[in-house]
């Protein structure tokens, strides 16, 4: 897992059976695409849901890199840094430098406010209508924006508790309406201008729930109706490693499930982990679906006994250092989406056809 290992994936041919009409780019991770059915469609909106340290923002990030890859640099990407936290090293770990949109008053580039995002969007499609040059633009995160009404209702309560009065009102509706509003005058632009909207939210828990789906997203219902993907992540183990006797954790192992797809059939479900400093191991990742070295519990297997390309390994790094040593990431993403295909034939009903 060492960082000679960037750089040696080369994957741009989905394989995945999906609608011809729509133009996708890999989400980073190979079992991802195929839960997917492809990728993320351009001219669509999805959302990216997941607790903290799930890797919302790393597989952007591995998506991003992905995208540039395909199209020859030729694609415009705008990250909207609403939580003002982006930290990582594009350039070290994937070889780009994240567009992040400079929070500058005087250009109002860093959307701070759901109004804010709605002008930042609509004035960076502009050039891309009708053009169908691909772009990404990227919301990270959805809770970190406010309101207008918010701003003012903050400012009128700390005017009353300075005058010895109280702040009576609602305005807790506002950031759900705007939205709304934005998702149904924006979809028609993202189709025109073929820019990928991503949406990134943060898990909520449901106070008081006892009965149905436990947690929820901001924004209201607004993204449940006009996202073509929504994917839920999900943190099912932390990575491990020892050097000179010291433990540490080196990255984490996700769950992704599709809760909802128009592009292929939903509720797909893919798992594979993301190491730091380096991004999503799509090696790994594809080896644990291929040879099943995930237990019933979503941990990974400590010991190993695969058969590949006529060796017997018994170590999983030594069988990663194989496949790279011999340029065999493409002999291993076929057979997974061989393995993945058939899976998904054997589930087709056979009852004749009405």
């Amino acid at each position: 897992m060492e960082n000679k290992r960037r750089g040696t994936r080369k994957k741009e041919n989905t394989g995945i059976k999906t609608n011809p009409t729509v133009e996708l780019i890999s989400s980073g991770s190979d079992l991802l695409d195929c839960a997917l059915g492809g990728g993320f469609p351009l001219g669509k909106v999805i959302n990216i849901i997941g607790d903290k340290s799930s890797g919302k923002t790393l597989l952007i990030c591995e998506a991003i890199a992905k995208a540039i890859k395909k199209y020859n640099k030729e694609i415009e990407v705008f990250y909207d840094d609403t939580e003002a936290g982006f930290s990582f090293d594009t350039e070290e770990i994937w070889g780009f430098k994240m567009p992040v949109l400079v929070d500058d008053k005087e250009k109002d580039d860093c959307s701070e406010t759901v109004e804010d995002l709605i002008s930042s969007v609509k004035k960076r499609l502009q050039p891309f209508l009708n053009s169908k040059k691909p772009c990404v633009y990227i919301v990270d995160s959805l809770d970190g924006l406010t309101s207008e009404s918010e701003i003012e209702h903050a400012e009128a309560r700390e005017t009353a508790r300075e005058k010895g009065t109280q702040q009576t009102g609602t305005y807790g509706t506002q950031k759900a309406k705007l939205l709304s509003e934005f998702f149904r005058l924006v979809k028609n632009d993202l189709k025109d201008s073929n820019c990928l909207l991503i949406v990134i939210s943060q898990i909520r828990d449901k106070i008081g729930v006892k009965f149905g789906k436990k947690t929820t997203r901001s924004g209201g219902r607004a993204l449940d109706f006009y996202c073509s993907q929504i994917i839920e992540l999900a943190e099912v183990e932390k990575i491990e490693d020892t050097k000179q006797s010291q433990k540490r954790k080196v990255g984490v192992r996700i769950r992704a499930n599709v809760a909802k797809n128009k592009i292929a059939k939903p509720f797909r479900q893919a798992e594979f982990q993301i190491l730091f400093d380096y991004g999503v191991d799509n090696i790994d990742g594809n080896l644990c679906f291929l040879f099943d070295l995930i237990t019933d519990t979503g941990k990974t297997k400590k010991k190993v006994d695969v058969d590949w390309d006529g060796e017997k390994f018994n170590d999983r790094s030594k069988l990663i250092q194989y496949i790279e040593d011999n340029n065999q990431e493409e002999m291993l993403l076929n057979t997974v989406r061989q393995k993945w295909n058939e899976i998904e034939d054997s589930f087709k009903p056979v009852r004749k056809r009405k």
